[in-house]
């Protein structure tokens, strides 16, 4: 279902750019909180993870399939359910995966609105 609400125009809240950017963001937070030790909280690693995979879901369903911002969510939305079974086996190992991601998906948001 589309919200009728909101306007595609850059930087509103139906553009997928502006979901991308806000799953970066917590992309980062959930970096930081897995590559150092005395930073590992279970309870905000959780909401890092379900709120980076909620924005990028919410992106890939204003985006084109075959488009690149996407095809981007939509590998960040699994990429986020992988790390979230697998982040207590080796939390740096996880911390890298999610770096990966979060540098292959940051370049789609540049320029985006800032926020």
């Amino acid at each position: 279902m589309k919200c009728n609400h909101y306007t595609a125009a850059a930087g509103s809240l139906a553009d997928p750019t502006t979901s991308l950017r806000e799953a970066c963001k917590q992309l980062t937070l959930l970096e930081l909180h897995l590559a150092v030790p005395a930073n590992i909280c279970p309870d905000c690693i959780l909401k890092h993870l379900l709120c980076a995979e909620a924005f990028a879901e919410e992106a890939a369903q204003m985006s084109p399939r075959h488009q690149g911002r996407g095809l981007a969510a939509i590998g960040v939305a699994e990429a986020m359910r992988w790390v979230q079974a697998h982040w207590r086996r080796d939390p740096a190992f996880a911390a890298e995966q999610v770096r990966l991601v979060r540098k292959v998906v940051q370049p789609l948001c540049e320029g985006g609105p800032r926020g």
